[in-house]
């Protein structure tokens, strides 16, 4: 899929994951009639991007180069880079977390984890995976 987004950019295509194709499993196999044993990992939808997508802001990224890019070993970030990080946010963005959470990590693992797609997913992985145990 990376491999692909890097094409379709070069030539001139924009490109958006689709992360929840493991939601619905049902849904899924027979609208893509997909074998036993094949697990879709993530969906591409590739197209021209629309004038106000190319002139859109985008969104400032936390992690410096040396928290993402590694050389031969990974690198793990220190809690005070953590902390810079979470300062900085707060500082610039004036973040709203949900209820309970003080700071960004927490915020995600509860708008990620703890969510229904997350509890669907769950299940609809369950559900792959039970059939393919069906003989």
């Amino acid at each position: 899929a990376q491999t692909a987004v890097l094409a379709a950019e070069d030539l001139g295509l924009g490109s958006c994951y689709i992360g929840d194709i493991m939601e619905n499993f049902e849904i899924h196999k027979e609208l893509f009639n997909l074998p036993k044993y094949v697990l879709p990992i993530t969906m591409l939808c590739i197209g021209y991007p629309t004038e106000q997508q190319k002139n859109r802001t985008m969104r400032r990224r936390y992690f410096t180069k040396n928290m993402i890019v590694h050389k031969n070993i990974y690198q793990k970030p220190s809690v005070e880079e953590f902390r810079t990080m979470d300062k900085e946010i707060a500082e610039k963005d004036s973040p709203v977390f949900l209820a309970g959470c003080h700071n960004q990590a927490i915020h995600m693992y509860k708008r990620k984890i703890t969510s229904n797609f997350m509890t669907e997913m769950n299940r609809s992985v369950r559900a792959m995976i039970d059939s393919w145990l069906k003989s």
